[in-house]
């Protein structure tokens, strides 16, 4: 009865023992595959890794790469970017990508240059390729982007240069302008520098005076403006002299309310087209007031100049 015990309790550890060494024969066939895997993919000749390694040594050889010789390319490069990034801050542009790029590959080159492998230096060289194209990438966008702002900037010199013309031209336009004013201007009969100058008799001598009821006759004097575009000849002017409450002093209307058509007194005289000055003498019977007055001169209806003057 024991034998048969013992017999039946061999029996499971006997298919454990199987099982497990089906698993481990599963699994090295799988890694076997694998490795054949990527021996084809990356050696599809069918060279072996002494074949490969040799092939590599003697390529390093040929190529006479050292640590010294790319230690000295990548001081360059390195040199480079830097220049390239004091550039990217003069322009204000963002080279965060660059930055990034390039410190990740500098890492990985520092990382081989350490390396006891002297095969190692294949790959730096090749990091140190790719660092260059990444640089030069970065060179032709800062070429793009300087081109562009010449551009721009020679877009805005001609847009200011336009501007600059616009501006001599509306210059010239108001010049002309002002002296087609100034031309209708003289074409139209002008008087300036008006003066009131009420006056009274001393001991037989007229001077002038500002007492009200003392004067005899005010004098009133302007100048004619100089034009050869006025019409020569006789030109009449009217004086309109207005009271202290606004009244239009003169003969039969001095009760009358204030009207355009009220006249203090008219004057002719003969205008030569040449500046000259103009006085003549306006008198009244009744004594002037105490307050403000003010002198018009007009002609053809429309009023020249205007003074005032005060009595007390």
């Amino acid at each position: 009865m024991s034998d048969m015990s013992e017999t039946h309790q061999e029996q499971p550890k006997s298919k454990t023992n199987i099982l497990l060494v089906v698993l481990f024969l599963l699994s090295l066939a799988g890694n076997g595959y694998l490795m054949y895997s990527w021996y084809n993919t990356h050696y599809s000749d069918g060279k072996s890794l002494t074949e490969i390694n040799a092939e590599l040594t003697e390529a390093l050889s040929k190529s006479n790469l050292s640590l010294d010789s790319l230690q000295e390319k990548y001081n360059d490069l390195e040199q480079l970017y830097q220049s390239l990034q004091m550039e990217y801050s003069s322009m204000e542009m963002s080279n965060d990508s660059l930055t990034k790029a390039i410190e990740k590959q500098k890492i990985e080159i520092r990382r081989l240059f350490n390396s006891s492998n002297r095969l190692a230096l294949i790959e730096a060289n090749n990091k140190l390729k790719l660092m260059e194209e990444t640089l030069a990438a970065a060179r032709t966008q800062l070429d793009d982007a300087q081109r562009d702002r010449e551009n721009l900037r020679a877009s805005v010199d001609e847009l200011s240069s336009e501007n600059e013309q616009l501006v001599t031209q509306k210059q010239k336009k108001d010049r002309q302008v002002q002296d087609l004013e100034s031309k209708l201007k003289q074409a139209k009969f002008q008087i300036d520098e008006l003066a009131v100058k009420p006056l009274r008799d001393r001991r037989g001598r007229l001077e002038e005076t500002t007492k009200a009821n003392k004067i005899k006759e005010i004098e009133i004097s302007f100048v004619v403006v100089e034009s050869e575009l006025v019409e020569h000849g006789d030109k009449e002017i009217v004086l309109r002299i207005l009271g202290t409450n606004g009244e239009v002093l003169g003969a039969n209307n001095d009760v009358l309310s204030d009207s355009d058509k009220l006249v203090s007194m008219t004057e002719t005289f003969k205008f030569t087209g040449q500046s000259e000055k103009i006085k003549f003498t306006y008198n009244q019977e009744a004594t002037y007031k105490k307050g403000g007055y003010t002198a018009e001169i007009w002609h053809d209806g429309e009023r020249l100049v205007r003074t005032q003057f005060n009595l007390d």
